[in-house]
């Protein structure tokens, strides 16, 4: 009891016991050296060492306007692709949405495969709408199922992969396709994996930009000089992706340059959009190439089991034809997102 009543205790006080490091700066002047007074006031003693950091993420609810990523190389189709299905180019080519007749497969049954005996227990009034709410279920998962359409390879539906234990050439043309799909993931991978760092450097760049040159400003030149001498906050992705959860998001960009114009901090977001879109192509891809090996893997065997082939291949089809979730397109200018 004594020890339910320390911990108690410990876990509910509102004390700070967690002691974060300090670091001060003390500018030493060596004694002859010339100084400049410093007239203006944005370049005082109180900006140094200040590391600026995201507090606010209430925002639940964003819209992307894709006419504003055209500033950064990126077309309202490329972008619609990367929100919706970020594979959806390879759906096309490798898998085709089949129902379960063209699969080869019956149809899901909506009757209940089970029949309940009459007697006290189950004529009473909770048993009878138990077994109405099972029924209905039943059939909806019924209708749904024999309505809709599975996402599988082409060449690999059970038909196809049955013929496989009996025509090499079938199976022949299955480790063909297989191995084509490998080549064009490692290709997607090895060009997404670039374009995400190219977006990350161009975000981090245009954040320590400045237009000094063409408007011989001597506050932007002495940002870049300090910049320079590091007496400036440096820009990290970390810092831009904790920005968009929130609602002051050019706000907290302008902490780290207040010389960007409004299409700078709408270009550092676009770029930072992308960078995690393309992060998230970059992680299904992977996941997708894991599946792929592992479906080659399985046709090299000797013996194929044809099974195995199936789940693995159904999997990877999924996979391959997955989309985002929490994005839906609205009707508005420049074709926007949420």
């Amino acid at each position: 009891t004594r020890l339910l009543e320390q911990l108690h205790a410990h876990l509910t006080s509102t004390k700070v016991t967690i002691k974060f490091p300090t670091q001060t700066y003390v500018e030493a002047i060596p004694p002859g050296s010339i100084t400049l007074p410093d007239r203006n006031e944005f370049f005082s003693l109180s900006r140094l060492w200040v590391v600026p950091r995201v507090t606010n993420y209430d925002s639940r609810r964003g819209a992307i306007d894709a006419s504003l990523f055209q500033r950064i190389g990126v077309g309202a189709a490329e972008l619609q692709a990367y929100m919706s299905s970020p594979l959806q180019s390879m759906a096309v080519k490798y898998t085709a949405k089949l129902s379960r007749a063209e699969r080869g497969q019956q149809l899901v049954g909506s009757v209940l495969p089970f029949t309940v005996p009459n007697n006290k227990t189950t004529e009473t009034h909770t048993s009878q709408l138990t077994m109405q709410r099972l029924s209905t279920d039943v059939q909806k998962y019924a209708n749904s199922t024999n309505s809709g359409t599975i996402d599988t390879l082409k060449g690999f539906d059970p038909r196809s992969v049955a013929a496989f234990l009996t025509d090499s050439s079938r199976l022949h043309q299955g480790r063909g396709a297989v191995e084509g799909l490998l080549k064009d993931l490692q290709g997607s991978l090895k060009a997404d994996v670039k374009a995400m760092h190219e977006y990350i450097q161009r975000a981090l760049a245009t954040v320590s930009q400045t237009h000094g040159e063409q408007s011989h400003s001597v506050p932007e030149k002495q940002f870049q000089i300090g910049l320079l001498c590091n007496r400036e906050a440096t820009c990290s992705l970390e810092y831009l992706v904790a920005s968009s959860l929130s609602s002051t998001q050019s706000s907290d960009i302008n902490v780290l340059n207040p010389f960007l114009t409004t299409d700078d901090v709408s270009d550092v977001v676009s770029l930072t959009m992308m960078a995690m879109l393309t992060s998230v192509r970059v992680g299904q891809i992977k996941r997708c190439l894991a599946l792929t090996a592992k479906l080659r893997n399985l046709l090299a065997t000797p013996k194929v089991d044809d099974k195995e082939v199936i789940t693995t291949s159904e999997a990877l089809a999924t996979m391959i034809c997955a989309g985002r979730h929490y994005v839906s397109q609205a009707a508005g200018h420049g074709g926007a997102a949420t």
